[in-house]
């Protein structure tokens, strides 16, 4: 009701004046050249709407322009009918919808360069998800490149046929999906940098039981430490396939085997040795530690400082007849020494 009285109160003031002049008496011939300028102006401005409406193909300027059409076709029968207030009123509403028709025109015109934009930058970020992830991907990324594909080429069909609207319906889809790729590759990453952490523990766990073996001698540690690199051989092959639950199984083998095999030389008097020739090598790169400077020098003095906490860890827990707790502790002195090593380029 509200509504039906606005137009009412809207159409009474567009015709105000010259509605007026068509009162009784009937109108002049100035008053109907008057009307017939209204009814042109409209006729002009439904022609500009027309050729908007067939650029755009916007449904929704082409359903103003039919209520344009429809109305001025009334208005002109109107005034061949000399009913000239009810010609006036109509040809003002078709006017009305011209302009609708023109406006929803442009903005589907616009609408068009957003989608357009949205579909390019779905496509860089499918793009940029699929060279992030491993090659190959693993079945769920495949399924979902897959399926990330189909939707842009239904999204890029709906933008040519301008169904603007679903075409960004699509688009999220898409969008959702590249996001979720994004997270699987950021994991897969991690994994990997996660993978060759471990391999380099384990790597420096078989050094150091190689080492051991090579003062004890023991066939059985030697044994489990083939197995071992054996295993970490293994693990690397797993991972170049992109199989990485068999690779950290494997991974978890050969830390295992190095551990045992290091168990194999757990005699108090070897450890003891080991402990004296790692204190040595200790004691000889402290001697040249005044040979460096800057940044270099508090590097291997930060390491030299985790070396001797270890061994003089080492020294307390053999006394303690603490073997195993030894063992540890000399791994981690060893480790820390052959990372100053590593870091002079074995020049010591």
């Amino acid at each position: 009701m509200t509504r039906i009285l606005i137009i009412a109160i809207f159409v009474i003031t567009l015709i105000g004046a010259t509605g007026a002049t068509f009162a009784q008496g009937g109108p002049t011939d100035a008053q109907l050249g008057q009307l017939r300028n209204e009814l042109d102006r409209t006729d002009e401005l439904i022609i500009q709407a027309r050729e908007a409406v067939r650029i755009s193909n916007s449904a929704i300027a082409a359903q103003a322009l039919s209520r344009a059409e429809m109305l001025q076709e009334q208005a002109r029968q109107a005034y061949q009918n000399q009913a000239y207030l009810l010609s006036l009123s109509l040809t003002r509403k078709s006017r009305e919808q011209a302009g609708l028709a023109l406006s929803n025109s442009r903005l589907s015109e616009q609408l068009e360069g957003v989608v357009h934009s949205r579909l390019e930058k779905a496509r860089e970020m499918l793009d940029r998800a699929r060279e992030a992830l491993p090659t190959p991907p693993g079945p769920i990324a495949s399924t979902l490149l897959e399926q990330a594909r189909n939707y842009l080429a239904q999204a890029g069909e709906f933008y040519h046929q301008r169904r603007y609207r679903a075409a960004v319906k699509v688009i999220e889809q898409v969008e959702q999906i590249t996001q979720r790729l994004g997270s699987m590759a950021r994991m897969a990453r991690q994994a990997g940098e996660t993978f060759q952490h471990r391999i380099e523990n384990i790597e420096r766990l078989i050094e150091y039981a190689r080492d051991l073996l090579t003062d004890c001698g023991s066939e059985r540690g030697l044994e489990l430490l083939r197995y071992a690199e054996n295993a970490m051989l293994q693990a690397r092959q797993f991972e170049a396939n992109n199989q990485p639950r068999a690779a950290l199984m494997s991974l978890e083998q050969a830390r295992k085997s190095a551990r045992r095999a290091a168990r194999e030389c757990q005699d108090g008097d070897l450890l003891q040795r080991r402990y004296q020739r790692l204190q040595n090598e200790y004691d000889q790169i402290t001697e040249h530690l005044t040979e460096y400077d800057g940044e270099r020098r508090e590097t291997i003095q930060r390491l030299l400082s985790q070396a001797r906490e270890q061994l003089e860890l080492t020294r307390k827990q053999l006394t303690e007849n603490k073997v195993e707790s030894a063992q540890l502790s000399l791994q981690a002195a060893q480790l820390a020494l052959r990372q100053v090593q590593r870091y002079l380029g074995g020049k010591l």
